[in-house]
């Protein structure tokens, strides 16, 4: 084993930004002890690498520079985790505990055993087991820099502390969801938490926002996919990014009022153009001709009239009159948005397969009868 005391010492007083002299003032010896630590010619007591440990916020092991430290806290973080997926509850609270005192200032080690307390409460709904969560993962916070997990954030962190504060305090679960409610990403769980506080319409106002954000972002997902499929030229898939697309054009449809037009036929536009561009691709030039006339038709019969943008007015499954900023990304104009639609696929499209794109071109520029 490797033994890096001296270094680490001297490390961890420049980085809180110390003198030695600082350093002894603190621990409460000697300039001359910190000199003597540092250049490896003595070494504190245990109790004083104790206290040195504590004021650095770092475990012992970390101090003193094992190599068989990391191993070992691994193979913890392992077993916490191998008993909790298995439901040996006692087992794993032992394992954790024991963890946390060996590695009390770990990020890795308090994440992993947050996240057992979390599993362990969301399954008994005690209101110990998620005040113990809440207390190891506002602990985590405190060590966030030492994450190497791109899928672990204060976000994340914020959001697993708000689900353990719903077991027993809605009020405070609801305040921090709406502290992280960041694009409005958690509307259908402060829906859900406003149902269990009795406010109702508060409630509907955030499902209905929740519902118009899932509805856009399938719409971005599914042309953004359909486009992809057809510019790898993998056939095997067009079909399916026919489907996809008919999907989606199924639930627009559903999501619409039909007593008039709406801006809800505008939004069918891309989908339909994508679908042109795919019966272009397959040589099926019938289907994408009605493709393209079906665009065609709907964008100029959109651009003679006002249509409204106010929520109520087109989405269907909006249940509250709450104003919710809409953003027209076809532009003011319809026919003029699918224009610079086509033109970009043009520009992105490779070139062995910019003919049937010009296709769809040659064929939308052809004005409706």
């Amino acid at each position: 084993m490797n033994l890096k005391l001296s270094d680490n010492i001297k490390k961890y007083r420049i980085e809180m930004d110390l003198t030695q002299k600082g350093l002894a003032d603190i621990i409460g010896v000697t300039v001359g002890a910190v000199s003597k630590w540092e250049s490896g010619s003595n070494v504190p007591d245990i109790l004083t690498m104790m206290d040195l440990a504590n004021f650095f916020n770092i475990s012992m092991d970390e101090l003193v520079g094992y190599d068989m430290s990391s191993k070992s806290l691994e193979d913890m973080c392992r077993r916490i985790n191998e008993l909790s997926f298995a439901h040996k509850d006692e087992e794993a609270v032992k394992v954790a505990n024991e963890a946390m005192s060996r590695y009390p200032h770990n990020f890795k080690v308090l994440y992993t055993c947050a996240e057992m307390y979390y599993r362990k409460a969301y399954m008994s709904h005690e209101a110990a087991d998620a005040g113990t969560a809440i207390g190891i993962l506002q602990s985590s916070l405190n060590c966030l820099s030492q994450n190497r997990d791109p899928d672990i954030n204060e976000f994340t962190i914020k959001y697993m502390i708000a689900h353990m504060y719903s077991i027993f305090d809605h009020e405070r679960a609801l305040k921090m969801l709406r502290e992280i409610n960041y694009q409005n990403n958690l509307c259908n769980e402060i829906a859900l938490m406003l149902l269990q506080l009795g406010k109702t319409t508060e409630a509907f106002e955030n499902f209905s926002v929740a519902l118009f954000r899932n509805f856009v972002e399938q719409e971005v997902v599914t042309i953004n996919t359909a486009w992809a499929i057809i510019t790898t030229g993998r056939k095997a898939d067009y079909q399916k990014a026919l489907e996809l697309l008919d999907a989606h054009l199924g639930f627009v449809e559903a999501c619409s009022y039909r007593e008039k037009l709406t801006i809800m036929d505008k939004v069918k536009l891309l989908p339909l153009i994508d679908k042109a561009c795919l019966y272009s691709c397959l040589g099926k030039e019938k289907e994408m001709k009605a493709c393209v006339q079906e665009a065609r038709q709907l964008a100029e019969k959109s651009d003679k009239e006002e249509l409204s943008m106010e929520l109520p007015d087109f989405f269907k499954f909006y249940f509250t009159t709450m104003h919710v900023p809409v953003y027209d990304a076809l532009g003011e104009k319809a026919v003029a948005g699918v224009d610079i639609d086509l033109q970009r696929k043009l520009d992105e499209i490779p070139k062995n397969r910019r003919k049937y794109i010009e296709k769809v071109v040659e064929c939308w520029n052809q004005k409706s009868n």
